[in-house]
């Protein structure tokens, strides 16, 4: 019996490792972009499905609203780009998905003067960024970047799950009490 207990153990053990955890399906994202003188944004799903008809506000640094709006059927809402900052666009999509993010404006509407939102006056574009692009204005990954198949972490999962189940089976295999002989029948009489 006590050598049972080192395996029930395990195999509780093992089962709170690959328990369902509360799942982030349908993740709520937001990615934010210049196109000139308007401030796209673009909510969606981690599935790549697009969030229509999402909440959308703006927040100044002293959390005032700046703009409000809702998305359109393909998650898209743009709004006319404020005085240079730093905002936050706080995007609700109902039922618990929500997505904030921060976006930072280089130039713009500002003391009275407007200047335009050209390449010149923003910041250097990332790499691998084609150059009729507008630039994101967020911090975080991409839409492209979000929505891609993390087949890094379900490898890992994976090999872990493999070299969990080995584990187990050399510890079964080692606790198995030994098989008991058998009597032969006694060679004679036939």
């Amino acid at each position: 019996m006590n050598k049972l207990l080192p395996a029930g153990a395990l195999v509780a053990v093992l089962m709170a490792l690959v328990s369902p955890r509360p799942a982030l399906a349908h993740r709520l994202l937001a990615e934010c972009r210049l196109r000139g003188d308007q401030v796209e944004v673009e909510a969606f799903y981690d599935d790549d499905t697009p969030a229509g008809n999402a909440r959308v506000a703006v927040l100044d640094a002293q959390k005032n609203t700046v703009a409000e709006g809702r998305t359109d059927a393909e998650g898209r809402w743009t709004f006319p780009a404020p005085a240079a900052g730093t905002y936050q666009v706080v995007v609700n999509a109902g039922a618990g998905h929500r997505a904030q993010i921060s976006i930072t404006l280089p130039g713009g509407k500002s003391a009275g003067t407007e200047s335009p939102h050209t390449p010149s006056n923003l910041s250097p574009k990332p790499a691998g960024q084609e150059t009729g692009a507008s630039p994101t204005i967020h911090a975080g990954p991409t839409r492209a970047e979000a929505v891609r198949f993390p087949w890094v972490r379900v490898g890992i999962g994976l090999a872990l799950i493999a070299a969990l189940s080995l584990v187990l089976w050399f510890f079964l295999q080692r606790i198995r009490p030994p098989a008991a002989p058998t009597e032969q029948e006694p060679a004679g009489d036939v």
